[in-house]
């Protein structure tokens, strides 16, 4: 009986610690999107989550940190969701949807985040920004890793027409990210649902028709 409550509580203490850290997680990315990264100070970010600055630090060591912290919250996020996407019994095709289903990536946490990175970038140089941007790389690499997976299952070809699966994932996904810029920039202009129909007949379509005939391939290109 004791070992259990010993258990209950550590487990009750784990779980505490989770959300204070997303709740300052939270309140810096509030803060550090809605002003200049530069301009916030570990007091505000403080006062927003509703705790003292003692705590912020005994969670994170420097405001750098939070960032960082941030950015790989939001990478472990899209693990989760595109692990549940692979490991789904769909074929390969149905999986592929999936990925460019652009109103299963818009989120108002990610709408925050693009525009934190657009703000870090007026400094490209930094230290800070670097380390931001290779996180940020790990992200598509990792979107491209599963859709490069995916595309070369359902062509069933080691290329398609010339490119290999890896360009055609980079492609999709630079096509998705910049649709959901503009869908918070011009709204009217992006119906999210009619753009993921587009993004499907366009780099969908081809892989369902396979390999054009005369599509020379890398090979015979040279």
């Amino acid at each position: 009986m004791a070992e259990r409550a010993r258990k209950a509580t550590s487990e009750g203490d784990d779980e505490l610690k989770r959300r204070r850290r997303n709740d300052l997680l939270d309140a810096a990315l509030d803060l550090f999107s809605s002003r200049d990264y530069y301009h916030v100070s570990i007091d505000q970010i403080a006062r927003k989550a509703g705790v003292s600055k003692g705590t912020v630090y005994w969670y994170f060591d420097s405001k750098d940190e939070l960032l960082i912290g941030v950015i790989e919250r939001e990478h472990g996020r899209i693990g989760e969701q595109l692990g549940l996407v692979a490991a789904s019994d769909s074929p390969a095709i149905e999986k592929i949807r999936a990925l460019i289903d652009i109103n299963s990536w818009v989120s108002a946490e990610r709408d925050r985040l693009s525009r934190l990175v657009i703000g870090l970038l007026s400094d490209p140089s930094s230290e800070l920004t670097q380390r931001v941007l290779e996180r940020l790389r790990a992200n598509i690499e990792m979107y491209c890793g599963v859709a490069a997976d995916l595309m070369r299952e359902a062509s069933g070809e080691a290329t398609f027409r010339g490119f290999s699966h890896q360009e055609l994932a980079l492609a999709l996904s630079s096509c998705i990210h910049g649709l959901m810029i503009r869908l918070r920039v011009c709204p009217e202009l992006c119906d999210p649902t009619r753009m993921s129909a587009l993004v499907r007949e366009i780099f969908i379509g081809p892989l369902e028709r396979g390999p054009a005939p005369d599509s020379p391939s890398k090979e015979q290109k040279k």
